[in-house]
């Protein structure tokens, strides 16, 4: 009866391995504009390198810091986020679908900008938090077999997130044309602990053990270059984003497996490898941007951006086979600002950002829509923004095992709350 199960528990490992390494972020670290980041330019779908007068600019164009007046200070944050991945079917087993789902809640502060003038320039430092998750997910299934059945438990607990600190300057060239650029630390933090047991339910002492532990700390550099032309109804800006220069990184991996389900062939092996040189890098890009307005009341801003592709080791010093290529690809988004009265405006927007990864035979990458709506509150030195959004990703990948497909899909929802002030 071993052996006439063997085919099963092989492609149990082959699933708990593909699991394991399915990412429930998505592409959020790569594409950190599916979720709400800025001050105004949230509101609009993350839109913004036409100049929306915001202390956003600092990284979607630094050139428009020149539209402030005065000194400001902005906070601003995705007060409350919920965010779900499925897999359906990760794999087929003994013709049984297993379905895998990971979901959570979380809060996420995205930036903190300070900007101020100094004789012709516009100085401003910046603290941007552009992605922050974690969960813990739990999954069981039991896989029923002619004679005897199945019991798998599979335990993740996963944290991601990106920090940029820098500072910005912006100078006018001219009446029409002003010119500005970025200098951001970006840090990247990604770390995941897994667990799965596969038990026979019939003899508990029979079981396939799964072990598996990764941390990655690279640091870089990015720097963040733009130009802006401002007329009397329409603004135009283009803006480019270095790919990250690899500073350093260091990061840890352990895996382990143990099997004693043929007890005449036991087997264990470990892997554990601590203080090892890790990467992580974003694309370079390349976007541009207008902002319109047809009337006293309207404010219409578009964005087109090219992503370059990239491809690197995230472990260069090939301890370990693992490695990273994007392919170069659009996104675009528009937003609208309705100005009601003096004190309060109305935003929409929405935006589309196809997948970076590049596909393997059979696998069609995660392509992502966001919709943003809120509104501003104005004060004399305070502004006060309030906003929804909803992001929704789907692809697909071959079944881990059996034939067919599995399709993935990404959920995020949440509120975003900002504050500015003016003095």
């Amino acid at each position: 009866m071993i052996f006439r199960y063997n085919w099963l528990y092989q492609g149990l490992a082959v699933l708990l391995g593909l699991v394991i390494y399915t990412k429930a972020h998505g592409q959020s670290a790569y594409n950190p504009n599916i979720l709400p980041m800025g001050d105004k330019e949230p509101l609009m779908a993350n839109t913004g390198t036409g100049g929306l007068a915001s202390t956003g600019a600092v990284y979607y164009n630094p050139a428009a810091l020149t539209m402030l007046e005065g000194t400001s200070f902005s906070l601003s944050g995705t007060a409350y986020l919920h965010y779900k991945f499925t897999a359906n079917p990760i794999g087929t087993i003994n013709g049984q679908d297993l379905k895998y789902e990971a979901s959570g809640f979380q809060t996420v502060p995205t930036s903190i900008v300070m900007v101020k003038s100094y004789k012709d320039w516009k100085v401003a430092f910046s603290v941007l938090t552009p992605m922050d998750f974690r969960y813990e997910g739990l999954s069981s299934w039991t896989i029923n077999g002619p004679d005897q059945a199945l019991d798998v438990t599979f335990l993740q607990n996963y944290k991601e997130n990106m920090l940029l600190v820098g500072l910005s300057a912006a100078k006018k060239i001219n009446e029409q044309w002003s010119w500005g650029a970025s200098l951001y630390y970006q840090g990247f933090s990604f770390s995941t602990f897994i667990e799965a047991n596969t038990i026979v339910n019939n003899n508990p002492e029979r079981l396939i053990q799964q072990s598996s532990r990764t941390t990655i700390r690279p640091k870089n550099i990015m720097i963040i270059a733009g130009i802006q032309h401002e007329g009397e109804k329409m603004n135009f800006g283009i803006k480019l984003t270095t790919p990250s220069i690899y500073l350093f990184g260091k990061g840890d991996y352990y895996n382990y497996n143990f099997s004693n389900i043929n007890p005449d062939n036991i087997t264990a092996d470990e892997i554990n490898l601590t203080g090892i040189k890790t990467k992580f890098k974003t694309p370079g890009e390349i976007r541009a941007g207008i902002t319109y307005k047809p009337g006293v009341n309207w404010t219409i801003a578009s964005d087109i951006g090219y992503s370059f592709k990239l491809n690197y080791d995230i472990y260069p010093d090939n301890e370990i086979e693992e490695r990273e290529s994007l392919r170069g690809n659009f996104r675009v988004s528009s937003g609208a600002e309705y100005l009601l009265s003096d004190r309060i405006s109305l935003y929409s927007g929405g935006s589309y950002t196809p997948s970076l990864e590049k596909p393997g035979e059979g696998e069609k990458g995660v392509a992502f829509w966001a919709f943003f709506t809120g509104f501003k509150l104005k004060s004399k030195y305070f502004h006060t923004d309030l906003g929804l959004f909803y992001s929704i990703g789907n692809g697909e990948q071959p079944k881990a095992v059996g034939t067919g497909i599995t399709k993935l899909r990404y959920r995020y929802l949440g509120a975003f709350l900002g504050t500015n002030y003016t003095f």
